[in-house]
């Protein structure tokens, strides 16, 4: 415990408290929402951040512990006996996402789209958070989220001020915030909330607050739109397209934009009820095997069961309750507590909390089996039609264009005119087709949000991809009306050509917010477990388990709790809010998007791959990294300019902390640690590379799909690279993070910009290598497959020494002799830092593949999923495993594929199957 008792705690915390000098009790009820726990740590004492909610179990925070209570406290209805807690869960999801992102022609139109999808989901979120408080929002963490900072500003922030602790003057709650910054401002304009959200409601309540959501998202998305047409036909008049006919067909449009999914599952009234009706989720029946779906909840079944009945809280269990008018000793009404001298031995748990993940998963299976069966909505009606008014959006390919820029009659200069008569630089260009998603995409920052909200068309300049490849990721070249990204400028010869689009997500986080990850620490790693300093005894809660015939259920998995729930939405919060935007701007990058755990940004080529390392270790909380990472850029003189600032001072693995010196607003961590994922958890990143010329689109299409490459090809944990190369060319390459792939990586870049080796280098190393890549097995096709009397890692070391001997040109360089380094055996040990490792690692990695591949199609042989054969199950669980150095995954998936072999009939499909596998297998 930071304090030797809670009352000083409570004091030291009350003493920090935001002091409104004005404002209603929603306000007060606020402003101690938003600011009260950082303003206590950042002022008084760091350790005020992480008082534990029960030192029984302390993996989660008071502060945590005290919003779930107060998200269930809004769920209560009735008086006396029947009081009661009838939660429901909502969770609802909007689209369209990624194809709706990707639609644009350039970066603004990237930035436009992620953010609208955003602010249309904090609008949804706004209404929850208003109407029974923002707490009852458990994904995502809405504390200190700028959007919904934002959305909240003129209701709420404006109409109070707060005296500050830090120096006792006197400002509105909005002020206090620190927004009117050149940082506040970007960070209030980063799209930060993903598209979908989970809610704990009044279970009598929950559908209709689910409609009002729906309504209120329609309605300011159908007033966006209102806005856009308004703005364009004033501003756009000579485009001569904003007639009524096309009035009806941009709100019909508009009508089929949104796509919003929701479903709502009332908490039953006990943990039995619930584990009954979970029963039909997939694998659900795993449960004595501390797996599946409802393990967690069958391990507090077994805990409540087990558990003697002296040692039982009343509270958590069926019993009944005092009468009206009841008081106890000291006076004090007691009416609707239940009486503890009648609890049955045989009581059964009856607190519904317990059934947090199960009920989650369930909610969440329903939620895909409505997205599954949504209603179609058909995007042209009335049969076939042509001509010009009918040609599709030249972005998305599924509206009729409603501004049609195509055509003898829309050359150049009257786009420019048109451009002119917007008074926005470059807003269009000759030869697109837009239609109504398009044009709002384009038109809707100057039409609302300048209009709604504190903010100046300079705000979301962007630079274009141009200015990203060469590192300057604040040029504003749309300043100037005659510039055009697409033209050849004099300067191109000195600059950097080639830009990235980096696409991160993290691994498995579905898993994780539903306690099923096999990372999940297991109650053993996480009960408290100590020795007292008064008497020298050992105690805690993983002793009384043992102590009272519950040391089995140690080895289980820490059950999901609401209160864990809600610390790991604040840990996905801390990563995407307070990390992910410093790290991309020190490697000279532009933030398009940063919602949890996914992440999209504009970098240049160069600096591409050190940005997905570091923000990996901010994901991870790995200190190293981040502490020798420097560069801010800041608005200075007029002009943005890169200061070498040092931005992260981490002190303990898990956390992060700001450099003092770095730009922050209030309240974020510069004297106290935030929670991030940490070492536990991890994310893989797509990373596209193209010439600046290349379609936008295209680039951001081709780095979601490395991302999924990286997950489902590489196993996660890894990055996966697309190289798009102007000839037309594309290249693919990726590692897993610890293969030990990037550290050939960077000793052979090293060595190449050295000139310690000669630009050939690569090309020739890949040539010798392709010939001995195997095509012929359909598991492990393009792979360097090991094969009885082939040594592959010694021919591939060969080579690589070879082709070092002949192409080196400095090899006395540092950079020549790190590289040669790598050619250092390893006896096979895959976590080693050389290229024997690494190989040897990708050899495990095609064994696991080759194992998914195989069970994928063996699996429909065994209809009888309950009954499956041992060595298919094992097939399965290598299809899924991690390469680990003291085991060969090789020689593993060898004998299972034996296995295989005797166990399929001989019949066609074992043919199809297997025989194809060849004697390279």
């Amino acid at each position: 415990m930071p304090y030797s008792h809670a009352d000083i705690a409570h004091h030291f915390a009350s003493l920090n408290q935001p002091k409104l000098n004005q404002g209603d009790d929603r306000a007060q009820y606020l402003a101690t929402w938003r600011l009260w726990r950082w303003w206590a740590s950042d002022h008084k004492d760091s350790r005020l951040a992480f008082l534990p909610a029960d030192t029984r179990l302390p993996d989660h925070t008071i502060w945590v512990h005290n919003s779930i209570v107060s998200a269930l406290e809004a769920c209560v209805t009735g008086e006396g006996k029947e009081r009661k807690c009838r939660p429901a869960f909502l969770l609802m999801q909007i689209g369209p996402v990624q194809e709706y992102i990707a639609q644009a022609r350039r970066t603004l139109d990237l930035w436009s789209g992620s953010y609208l999808l955003s602010y249309l989901i904090g609008c949804g979120l706004r209404h929850i958070a208003l109407h029974f408080g923002p707490d009852n929002v458990i994904f995502p963490n809405l504390c200190g989220q700028p959007i919904f900072d934002l959305l909240l500003q003129d209701e709420v922030w404006t109409k109070a001020r707060v005296q500050l602790p830090s120096s006792g003057s006197d400002a509105t709650l909005w002020d206090s915030f620190g927004y009117d910054t050149d940082y506040g401002r970007r960070r209030l304009l980063t799209p930060s909330l993903p598209n979908r959200f989970l809610a704990v409601l009044p279970a009598d309540k929950a559908d209709a607050t689910a409609r009002d959501v729906v309504k209120s998202i329609r309605d300011t998305h159908h007033d966006i739109a209102g806005k856009v047409w308004e703005w364009a036909s004033q501003q756009l008049k000579t485009a001569h397209c904003w007639t009524e006919d096309n009035r009806r067909r941009f709100d019909a449009q508009n009508a089929r934009f949104l796509d919003i999914a929701w479903q709502t599952v009332v908490w039953p009234d006990s943990p039995d009820s619930a584990f009954e009706r979970t029963e039909l989720l997939p694998e659900a029946r795993k449960h004595q095997g501390n797996d599946g779906p409802r393990a967690g909840l069958f391990t507090i079944l077994e805990m409540a069961r087990r558990m003697p009945h002296d040692h039982r809280d009343v509270r958590n269990f069926d019993c009944e309750k005092y009468e009206s008018g009841t008081r106890n000793a000291q006076g004090r009404d007691i009416s609707g507590w239940k009486d503890r001298s009648k609890l049955e031995p045989d009581a059964k748990l009856d607190n519904p909390g317990a059934a947090w993940s199960a009920l989650y998963q369930l909610t969440q299976w329903q939620l895909d089996a409505v997205r599954q069966t949504r209603a179609w909505k058909a995007w042209a009606s009335g049969g076939w039609a042509v001509g010009r008014d009918h040609n599709k959006d030249s972005l998305n390919g599924k509206e009729e264009a409603l501004l049609d820029l195509e055509g003898p009659q829309w050359p150049e200069d009257r786009v420019r005119e048109l451009n002119f008569e917007s008074k926005i630089p470059n807003l269009f260009k000759a030869g697109e087709l837009l239609g109504a998603s398009s044009l709002i995409k384009r038109l809707w920052p100057t039409a609302w949000l300048q209009e709604k909200h504190p903010f100046q068309s300079n705000d979301w300049r962007m630079p274009d991809t141009r200015h990203i490849a060469d590192g300057q990721p604040f040029a504003i070249s749309v300043q100037d009306e005659t510039f055009d990204a697409d033209d050849n400028l004099k300067a191109d010869g000195d600059m950097q050509k080639y830009f990235t689009v980096l696409a991160l997500d993290g691994d498995e986080m579905g898993k994780w917010i539903s306690g099923l990850h096999p990372n999940m620490p297991t109650l053993q790693q996480q009960l408290s477990d100590y020795i007292d300093p008064d008497d020298g005894q050992r105690k805690g809660a993983k002793k009384y388990f043992e102590d009272y015939g519950l040391k089995d259920l140690l080895a289980h998995k820490r059950p999901l709790s609401p209160s864990f729930h809600l610390q790991f939405s604040e840990m996905l919060a801390n990563f995407g809010n307070c990390c992910v935007r410093r790290i991309v701007e020190a490697h000279d990058g532009r933030l398009i998007y940063s919602g949890g755990d996914d992440v999209l940004a504009l970098l240049p080529a160069h600096t591409a791959i050190a940005c997905a390392h570091n923000l990996r270790a901010a994901f991870r909380g790995e200190n190293n990294p981040l502490n020798q990472l420097k560069g801010a850029w800041r608005f200075r003189g007029g002009a943005w300019q890169r200061e070498e600032v040092q931005l992260f001072g981490c002190q303990q693995s898990g956390f992060i902390r700001l450099n003092p010196e770095a730009p922050a607003l209030e309240g974020e961590p510069k004297k106290f640690d935030l929670m991030v994922p940490g070492p536990a958890a991890d994310c893989s990143v797509g990373i596209a590379i193209a010439h600046f010329k290349s379609p936008l689109q295209d680039v951001v299409r081709a780095a979601q799909a490395a991302e999924k490459r990286a997950k489902r090809e590489l196993g996660r944990s890894a990055v996966a690279v697309t190289l798009m190369k102007r000839s037309g060319e594309t290249i693919h390459w990726g590692c897993q993070w610890d293969s030990g792939g990037l550290d050939v990586y960077d000793a052979i870049i090293t060595a190449l910009s050295d000139g310690a080796v000669s630009a050939k280098f690569p090309h020739r190393v890949v040539e010798l290598l392709d010939g001995y890549l195997t095509e012929t097995s359909p598991l492990a096709a393009g792979s360097l497959e090991p094969m009885p009397d082939f040594p592959a890692v010694e021919i591939v070391l060969r080579e690589f020494l070879h082709t070092m001997d002949r192409q080196g040109v400095k090899k006395n360089a540092q950079s020549f002799t790190d590289l040669a380094r790598l050619l250092g055996k390893t006896d096979d040990k895959t976590d080693a830092r050389t290229i024997s490792g690494y190989l040897n690692h990708a050899r495990h990695r095609v064994a696991i593949l080759s194992a998914k591949k195989l069970f994928e199609k063996l699996e429909p042989l065994f209809p009888d999923k309950r009954n499956i054969p041992d060595w298919l199950a094992r097939l399965e669980r290598l299809g899924e495993a991690k390469v680990e150095p003291e085991k060969d995954r090789w020689v593993e998936f060898h004998d299972l594929l034996e296995k295989a072999k005797q166990a399929v009939p001989e019949n066609l499909i074992k043919n199809a199957i297997l025989c194809d596998l060849g004697a390279s297998v």
